[in-house]
């Protein structure tokens, strides 16, 4: 989450986070005013190593792992992150966990099937 963050911050401006719960599956969607990423490399990103910002300087970007990482840590645990080009400009990185739905007080008898801000997490 860290990473996503962080990237939404570094390369959009801003970062806000929500989250809802649709059956048994937590998403949280990490959302930028950025310029986005052309469709074309929208899965290019998750490569190791793979840098959209060309340049050597690691202080406009990192070694192009950081995406690949959380993929692999989310894929780990049963869930994933995709990224996807916002109708009005920046990028939305929606991460998905699995959820034990019969012990979750907010199962899928009671899940709102929308997004809501974190309160805490607007940057």
């Amino acid at each position: 989450m860290r990473n996503l963050i962080e990237n939404a911050q570094r390369y959009g401006a801003n970062a806000r986070v929500s989250y809802g719960v649709q059956g048994d599956v937590l998403a949280i969607r990490i959302a930028d005013h950025g310029p986005g990423i052309p469709e074309n490399l929208l899965e290019d990103v998750f490569a190791p190593f793979h840098r959209l910002e060309q340049s050597r300087s690691l202080d406009t970007g990192g070694h192009g792992l950081g995406l690949s990482i959380a993929r692999g840590i989310l894929r780990a645990h049963g869930g994933d992150v995709v990224l996807s080009n916002a109708p009005e400009g920046g990028l939305i990185a929606t991460v998905t966990l699995p959820i034990d739905t019969a012990h979750s007080a907010n199962g899928p008898e009671n899940a709102p099937g929308e997004f809501r801000p974190h309160p805490e997490v607007e940057h």
